[in-house]
């Protein structure tokens, strides 16, 4: 049985990570953006030059979704954590200070030695070795899984973020002059782009929060391991 069981979740293993390879977060920018596309398409009378039918359109579309939402996923991180004048990316080093401070971690080997490399950016190498002892643990499995969770909630409202604008853009070309009159395009179409913008505006918010609860939830997992490790 001990042996049925290893293997089970070798196979459940495998699954997880082609799920995890071809990651389902992406779908929920990629249909939002491709539904804008096609939106636009229609407003415009824009047709293709040939027709699509059968699996290859089924196809045609999964694969839009997936590609739109990881353009989608790469612009809203750009939008969000934007790159400083070092050309290094940005990192929450003073969050991820505090909650180590917060832990009792600050002046413990090897995280005090991290932190003291302010040129090389040790917080950050510092963040990046946490990720990976979690992941050399099968006991912090639970942990890792709701460390995943956060990281791919925060990716879906990046790539949301970045549909919420494209949605507006589209809604801006329609009130400049495609649609209906004038009027009602003015009516409706200026609300609309700006609560698009502050769906946007305030999915990076959420980004950002899935972004802090996910170091949050990495040092307190670490903390745990060392606790236990003591006794």
């Amino acid at each position: 049985m001990k042996e049925l069981g290893e293997a089970l979740k070798a196979i459940f293993g495998r699954i997880a990570g082609f799920f995890d390879l071809f990651d389902l977060s992406f779908f929920v920018s990629g249909s939002v953006t491709l539904a804008a596309l096609l939106f636009w398409a229609y407003l415009a009378n824009v047709r293709l030059p040939f027709e699509v039918d059968g699996w290859i359109k089924v196809l045609a579309i999964v694969l839009g979704c997936y590609i739109s939402g990881l353009i989608c996923f790469a612009i809203g991180r750009w939008i969000r954590i934007p790159k400083s004048r070092s050309k290094q990316i940005s990192f929450h080093h003073s969050l991820f200070n505090q909650v180590l401070e917060g832990h009792g971690l600050s002046d413990e080997k090897p995280f005090k030695e991290y932190l003291k490399r302010a040129d090389l950016i040790g917080s950050r190498r510092l963040y990046i070795r946490l990720w990976a002892e979690v992941r050399q643990v099968e006991e912090l499995s639970p942990s890792l899984l709701l460390l995943n969770r956060y990281w791919v909630m925060a990716a879906t409202y990046d790539g949301l973020a970045t549909a919420s604008i494209i949605w507006a853009f589209v809604f801006l070309i329609w009130s400049l002059g495609l649609g209906v009159s004038s009027q009602i395009r003015l009516a409706f179409g200026i609300p609309t782009i700006v609560f698009l913008l502050l769906v946007s505006y305030f999915c990076l918010r959420e980004a950002n929060r899935f972004v802090r609860n996910q170091v949050e939830e990495l040092v307190a997992t670490v903390a745990v391991m060392r606790s236990k490790a003591k006794q």
